[in-house]
């Protein structure tokens, strides 16, 4: 997408919607009483070595949530990521947040966690009772300290990796990881000292994030997902993600 010359510092919070209205919510909460905040930041913030994004496969390029992601962006949507914390008190903060539901948290143009957004998401959401999301920036001393240094009491971000070799490195350093592979046909399978599990949802649509709650929290196991959507043939097409 083209990106303006003013998109550097972008991002986007979607406004507090109820399930029936929104594809995010869907997926996180069947539960009518129950509202979710959701954050989108532009396309300059994944991470360079993306491999979703890289090969075409990545979600936030198709569907509902693309036409809020090309908005923010092309700089036509969205707000510094320093006014963060002014929106969420305008707008008022649910107890679930489910950070980046497009975009990433890196410096633009590298595949450095930025800790500016870091800082940010902590000031805007402290009030919320879970603060999660997940990142594909790699595994380097750096973003494991910044990411170790974040995950504290209800906040918390997990490696997404594509290979084994990753998630083993993330799981040295005490932080979870989630691992997407090409398919798994059990729900649990042991390899070596690693306990894959298999994402609920993946098998059952009426199972939602809010049910399962395993990536709300620090986690043991590796939790598995099984590419899906309209992406999946061109990230199965790269040859590059395991069957389980």
């Amino acid at each position: 997408l083209p990106v303006t010359k003013n998109q550097e510092r972008k991002y986007k919070i979607m406004e507090f919607v109820k399930y029936k209205n929104s594809t995010a919510a869907k997926k996180i909460t069947s539960t009518w009483k129950t509202t979710v905040g959701v954050t989108y930041t532009s396309q300059d913030f994944c991470c360079k070595s993306c491999f979703f994004k890289k090969c075409g496969a990545c979600y936030g390029f198709f569907g509902p949530c693309s036409w809020v992601w090309k908005k923010v962006t092309m700089g036509l949507d969205g707000s510094p990521v320093s006014d963060l914390p002014r929106d969420a008190v305008r707008k008022g903060v649910p107890e679930i947040i489910r950070l980046n539901e497009t975009g990433d948290i890196c410096i633009p143009g590298t595949d450095k966690i930025s800790q500016e957004i870091l800082e940010s998401y902590k000031k805007a959401f402290f009030v919320a009772k879970t603060v999660y999301g997940y990142t594909h920036a790699p595994a380097t001393a750096e973003n494991i300290e910044l990411i170790k240094k974040f995950n504290k009491e209800k906040f918390f971000i997990q490696f997404s990796c594509e290979s084994l070799q990753k998630v083993r490195r993330v799981k040295a350093f005490g932080l979870s990881a989630v691992l997407s592979v090409e398919s798994m046909a059990d729900p649990v399978k042991k390899m070596g000292s690693l306990t894959m599990v298999r994402c609920p949802s993946a098998t059952s649509k009426n199972t939602k994030c809010v049910d399962c709650k395993l990536c709300f929290r620090p986690h043991e196991q590796v939790i598995v997902f099984p590419v899906h959507g309209p992406g999946r043939k061109k990230a199965i097409a790269t040859g590059k993600l395991l069957k389980l």
